[in-house]
This record gives C-alpha cells, structure tokens and sequence, in this order.
C-alpha cells in the first residue's frame, strides 16, 4: 500500500486467497474525510402549463427571419434555431427549481413523521436519562425501521414488476441512484476553498 499519508493507514494485513488462487488477499482500512457534493439545482420546463398558442405565433414570427438570413455554415444554422426554440420556451413555458433528491425513495409521509417523532424521543430520554423515555425511544425506532423496512420492501416489489416494463426510466433511475459512484465529472477543486461544478467550467479544465 502507497501513500503519502501514512498516518490515515488504520489497518492493513493479508487474507487467505480465494479458491484456487495463489495471490493473498490484501485488507486495508483508511480512515478519509469525503466530501459530500451540494445539491446541484436544476431547471424544470412545466409543459402541462406552456401557453402552447403562444409558442407557435413565436416560432412563426421568427421563421420568415430565419429563412432570410443567408448561414455560412450548417452550425451556424443551428445555432440559430436553438437560439428561437430557447427563446420561445423562456417566454412562453413556465419553470420551476428542482434539488437532486437527497432522501431514499421509499419515503413517505408516515415515516417522515416517525423519524421526527425518534429525533424527539431521544433528545428527550438524552435529557431526562429516564428508564420510560428510553424504552419509549427504542420503541420508536424499532417502529420506524420496521416500516421503513416494509415501504422498501413494497417500493422494489413495485419497480421491479411493474415499472420495469410500463415505466423503465424509474427502475433505472432507482439503479443510478444506488451506485456509490456519481456519474459524469466530479466537483473539482482548484484552488483553496474554490471549487467549481457546472459542466461548461469543469470542460476548461
């Protein structure tokens, strides 16, 4: 194992080898801070409220502009329609914020409250160090990992029935959110305490 921080090296030892192999199994525990990425915002188009009229008197009024303009080139021309579609959308569709979910998808009201409901119940029985209130926060939370259990149980029974072939995309999105590595390009840091994390600034680099 190498490292330039030795001092992070909690344990490293051999394993016997796996089946007929004759290469050691080498173990290793690294105690390492990670860095949890923000939430990165996104921007949501709500079609169901578009002004459809709207957008197609715009595209309209452009496209007699559009076929005047003599393009050099097929990007330019290109570039130029996705500048009027964009246009259009800003104008005329509304938007709203959206966060990357932070929480497991099987959560529900119910549990939300029973997670509240244990946060309660401990600071409670941290304070008072009572025989009744730690009985009733271990309640709780047997309660609240019980159901939890069952809303995950209930949420893969639904993803894997009958979302994988009437609703793929949410079986898949499910699969990705699961991996431990993020997809696309890290969080990258430049300088001390300046980090940059939009797509256009990480291609510079």
């Amino acid at each position: 194992m190498f490292t330039s921080h030795p001092g992070h090296i909690e344990r490293c030892k051999t394993l016997p080898p796996i089946g007929n192999s004759d290469h050691d199994i080498v173990l290793v525990d690294i105690s390492a801070n990670v860095n949890k990425p923000k939430p990165t915002k996104r921007k949501i188009y709500l079609w169901k409220k578009a002004d459809l009229e709207s957008i197609g008197k715009h595209l309209d009024s452009q496209f007699d502009t559009f076929k005047k303009t003599n393009f050099d080139d097929i990007n330019n021309m290109w570039t130029s329609i996705k500048q009027i579609i964009k246009d259009s959308m800003e104008k005329h569709v509304p938007t709203k914020t959206s966060l990357a979910r932070q929480s497991h998808p099987w959560m529900n009201t119910q549990l939300r409250r029973l997670s509240k409901q244990k946060q309660r119940a401990y600071s409670k029985a941290k304070l008072t160090n009572s025989t009744k209130d730690w009985k009733r926060y271990k309640n709780i939370k047997a309660e609240l990992q019980r159901e939890s259990r069952r809303a995950h149980t209930k949420f893969m029974q639904n993803i894997v029935s009958d979302d994988l072939y009437k609703n793929p995309k949410r079986f898949w999105s499910y699969i990705k959110s699961r991996k431990q590595e993020s997809s696309g390009i890290t969080t990258l840091k430049i300088k001390m305490d300046t980090y940059i994390a939009t797509h256009q600034q990480k291609l510079l680099y």
